[in-house]
């Protein structure tokens, strides 16, 4: 049985940049998010409707130029259009 994170959301083109939030429903939602460290979790309940600045680690793996402590999987953020 999968005590894990389970299915992971799939993966979706960042650019360096680009504005996104963090998809705090989804990384909530997660079968091992209540045993995750306590500082990720107040990051996650914290930040739920931030916008940050995407700065690409490697393919899909993204941190925020605001907070580069916390590396993402691109399947957990949400693309902001910062055109409006």
């Amino acid at each position: 049985m999968n005590e894990g994170s389970g299915t992971p959301s799939p993966p979706q083109e960042i650019e360096e940049g680009g504005k996104v939030r963090l998809n705090s429903e989804l990384i909530k939602a997660r079968k091992n998010y209540p045993r995750m460290a306590e500082r990720y979790r107040e990051f996650v309940e914290q930040n739920e409707d931030t916008v940050f600045t995407a700065h690409v680690e490697r393919e899909n793996m993204i941190s925020m130029v605001e907070e580069p402590r916390w590396l993402f999987w691109s399947g957990d953020l949400i693309k902001v259009d910062d055109t409006q």
